[in-house]
């Protein structure tokens, strides 16, 4: 009976051990080094045209002609719609189906690790879920979204088209 119970207690152990390693990889999805790197200095590319950006997880910063402003883990802008702004901290979208033809939502991509505790740019980004069930990702309480026209990595033609679509801001 004595010779069963270290026998009995390291099977313990090792069940203990692969539950919270199991847990553990639950925990996170899995990301590569580049996108969990927080100050990722890099040139993004669409093919057609190159900008640098510092890439952090879902989201870079690029400079312009006016300053800062947000772009996608790919180097395309991000805008923000005045309509959306909302003071009492909850998100509210006014771009319906019709307006997200032109202005297409930045979907939450489960690829790209997110750690907004390493970041003060991160930890203004938002996940919330969509009336059609998907993800968007928000700067604060304003929904992102991407402009069609805009066809390589840095340009910014959403700018003007429409009422009180602006870049995103850092």
């Amino acid at each position: 009976m004595n010779k069963k119970i270290p026998v009995i207690l390291g099977i313990v152990i090792v069940i203990i051990a692969l539950a919270a390693w199991a847990l553990s990889m639950k925990a996170k999805p899995y990301a590569s080094p580049a996108e969990t790197d927080t100050n990722n200095q890099t040139e993004v590319s669409d093919g057609a045209q190159s900008i640098n950006a510092e890439i952090k997880g879902p989201i870079g910063v690029a400079q312009g002609a006016d300053g800062s402003y947000i772009v996608t883990k790919n180097g395309m802008t991000l805008y923000v719609n005045v309509k959306d702004e909302n003071p009492s901290g909850t998100v509210k979208v006014t771009c319906n189906a019709a307006c997200e033809a032109n202005w297409p939502p930045y979907l939450f991509d489960e690829s790209v690790a997110v750690d907004p505790t390493q970041d003060p740019l991160l930890s203004k980004i938002n996940i919330f879920e969509r009336s059609d069930g998907k993800q968007q990702y928000a700067i604060g309480t304003q929904p992102l979204y991407t402009y069609v026209g805009d066809r390589k990595a840095g340009d910014t033609t959403g700018l003007g088209v429409g009422t009180g679509w602006m870049v995103a801001k850092p």
